[in-house]
């Protein structure tokens, strides 16, 4: 999606402000020769429904820089489709989910995340999973909804712990998501974490949510809606750089605790892998 709007003057470009915009055609602005080009990068302004990370501003100057400004706007992000969600593999999903942008807008805090980091459960067939032989508790009937919901559970009574639901209606699979890269809304995630030190990265599925203001309370939100949603954008990842291993603290699940179904993208090293490469953690209590 691309948008081109007018600002008629320049101090008044304030993000979140988008009354101050007036669109006009292109022919408009040929017609006052505006002739003058420069590019600059500016902070996040949301024009759509998506906060876009990376946008460019067009400056094109007549008798004064501060008559004349065009924005053209590139929507580097979209929200992933139902279809995302719905495929059968869930180690699949898990592996496409790094990369992804969590996106939340809850009690006037907007943020934003790279997904670094899952964990795919599988089911009915998976000793580690909530699902397992079958399993069906109030806590757990999400599982088994249609995928692109979310399953929100407490650990220890303290930490709630956000999962993708994936598959179709009746197969309970899930992707827990462990580690992001903050990308918009930091100082809001340090204050929801009661911490004043900034993080590149965020470890730990509690930490995750708590940055992002995930709770319990979101279990069975559409991951489809306006203020809790994935997305994707431009961004690539390098295949080398994806390490696969065993899940951590499920050597409860026996022989499923060897799975290599813990997928980290280890984007330049800021992940620490010991755990990965070793053999299963320590059981963490039933997940």
């Amino acid at each position: 999606m691309c948008i081109r709007i007018l600002l008629a003057e320049i101090p008044e470009l304030i993000p979140g402000r988008p009354g101050c915009w007036k669109k006009y055609p292109d022919t408009e602005l040929q017609a006052q020769g505006l002739l003058q080009k420069a590019m600059i990068f500016v902070p996040i302004v949301q024009v759509c429904d998506v906060h876009c990370p990376v946008f460019c501003i067009t400056i094109l100057k007549a008798d004064s820089i501060k008559k004349y400004l065009i924005i053209t706007f590139a929507c580097f992000m979209k929200k992933l489709p139902l279809s995302f969600y719905l495929r059968p593999d869930v180690v699949e999903v898990a592996k496409n989910l790094l990369g992804k942008i969590i996106v939340t807008k809850f009690s006037g805090i907007a943020t934003m995340a790279r997904i670094l980091e899952t964990e795919a459960y599988n089911g009915i067939h998976d000793k580690a999973s909530h699902a397992y032989g079958g399993r069906r508790t109030a806590r757990t009937e999400i599982l088994y909804a249609n995928g692109g919901v979310a399953y929100v559970y407490l650990c220890y009574g303290i930490h709630h712990l956000f999962n993708v639901v994936t598959n179709v209606a009746n197969i309970p699979h899930a992707v827990l998501i462990r580690a992001i890269e903050p990308l918009r809304g930091i100082d809001g995630m340090l204050e929801r974490m009661n911490t004043l030190k900034n993080k590149s990265i965020i470890k730990g599925p509690g930490n995750v949510s708590a940055a992002l203001g995930i709770s319990t309370a979101h279990t069975g939100h559409s991951l489809m809606s306006k203020e809790f949603y994935i997305a994707e954008d431009k961004y690539s990842i390098n295949p080398s750089q994806i390490i696969a291993g065993p899940r951590i603290g499920v050597a409860y699940a026996l022989e499923d605790a060897f799975l290599p179904y813990r997928f980290m993208y280890n984007k330049a090293g800021q992940l620490n892998n010991s755990r990965t490469r070793s053999t299963v953690a320590r059981s963490s209590g039933r997940r």
